[in-house]
């Protein structure tokens, strides 16, 4: 039986995988280990590297996803399929530093640890290697993961630790498997205190690929950080939903100003048009961010998923309005002053639910 799993998420590291074998071996020599690489079917022939490799290298083994992406169930699949009791997980783009996994493997065993994080923020100098983005957002995400964390770590945002097996497993049923960013999930979502140690790492700057830091791996940050917050009150993608509903407000807003104001068109010829801004705005959002895991790419799917969209959000404001005004009318609140709030509040959350929840089946498809 092997000793430890190496489990490397890749998408498009056609050029690192060689390397980074090699890398391990170097490292790895008084361990029996494996390498598992986690592929979501990368279109620059990552798995056909991977797969060259693991006819000439007993060690290495992978798993080639279609209908999946991200690394957080990425490390999920490759930690079930391990056949060692102890798994590192680590990047595919030669940033983490390979020489300090013996060191980590000794603190898990020696100490009989659950946890050893690789930290680039133990010491100040570690992250000279982050360019300005991937440091402020590292920076910023840490302050808010810590905020959620009784024991403090220098670096919840690490993509790089080690972890028993059985204790990722028992884990599994209550994480978010959202995003990019496991290690705080993992230290959130566990019933018990896990027993860790940061051990300080250089992180390397990557020589080939690119960075996967973009807007996405932003707001799945945020959603995970709202999942384990109320995640058991309110559906995550629900609220994601009702957050680009915001968005949508303002956009509604301006829109019109620009029509009514500046143009200077008469109310109903720049509220209509405002509103369909708004609707299709909302739809291109949601499609990108709260529905991703299903996303609509095909131009005849996108026009299906448009057309159905208006037709529900235009029953949702529908609803609304009815709703809204038979609340401001109603002889229950019609003592109170501030009774418009309550009816323009009533309308929009029962709109809110009608929209995400029939849009999320017809729009794009998704079923119970």
């Amino acid at each position: 039986m092997k000793k430890l799993s190496v489990i490397i998420p890749t998408y498009n590291e056609v050029n690192n995988i060689e390397p980074i074998v090699k890398l391990l071996e170097l490292s790895l020599k008084s361990i029996n280990f494996e390498i598992i690489f986690v592929d979501d079917n990368s279109p620059d022939g990552t798995i056909n590297e991977i797969k060259k490799l693991s006819e000439v290298n007993k060690k290495v083994r992978y798993i080639l996803r279609f209908d999946k992406s991200g690394l957080s169930s990425a490390v999920t699949d490759g930690i079930l399929n391990a056949e060692s009791e102890i798994c590192v997980v680590m990047d595919g783009d030669l940033q983490h530093d390979e020489k300090i996994i013996p060191m980590m493997f000794k603190k898990i065993v020696d100490g009989k640890l659950d946890l050893v994080v690789g930290s680039r923020f133990k010491r100040k100098n570690d992250s000279s290697s982050l360019n300005t983005k991937r440091f402020l957002f590292s920076k910023f995400g840490n302050m808010l993961s810590n905020s959620l964390l009784i024991n403090k770590l220098t670096d919840p945002m690490s993509g790089f630790f080690m972890i028993r097996r059985n204790v990722f497993l028992t884990i599994i049923p209550r994480l978010s498997q959202i995003g990019f960013k496991i290690l705080l999930d993992l230290i959130i979502s566990s019933e018990k205190k896990l027993s860790f140690q940061e051990i300080e790492f250089k992180f390397r700057k990557r020589n080939s690929g690119d960075s996967k830091l973009n807007y996405l791996i932003f707001w799945d940050y945020f959603l995970m950080l709202i999942d384990k917050k109320f995640g058991k009150l309110v559906p995550v993608r629900f609220i994601s939903y009702c957050l680009i509903g915001l968005i949508g407000v303002l956009i509604h807003i301006f829109s019109f100003l620009i029509l009514f104001k500046v143009m200077q068109l008469n109310f109903f010829h720049s509220y209509l048009p405002a509103m369909l801004i708004t609707m299709t705005s909302n739809f291109f959002i949601n499609n990108a961010l709260t529905f991703r895991h299903v996303q609509l790419l095909k131009p005849k799917d996108v026009m299906r998923g448009l057309f159905l969209y208006y037709i529900i959000c235009s029953f949702g404001a529908f609803s609304n309005i009815m709703i809204a005004t038979n609340i401001y009318n109603s002889s229950i609140f019609s003592n109170l002053d501030l009774n418009w709030i309550v009816a323009t509040f009533s309308g929009l959350l029962v709109s809110s639910v009608w929209n995400y929840l029939v849009s999320s089946r017809m729009s794009w498809r998704i079923k119970k």
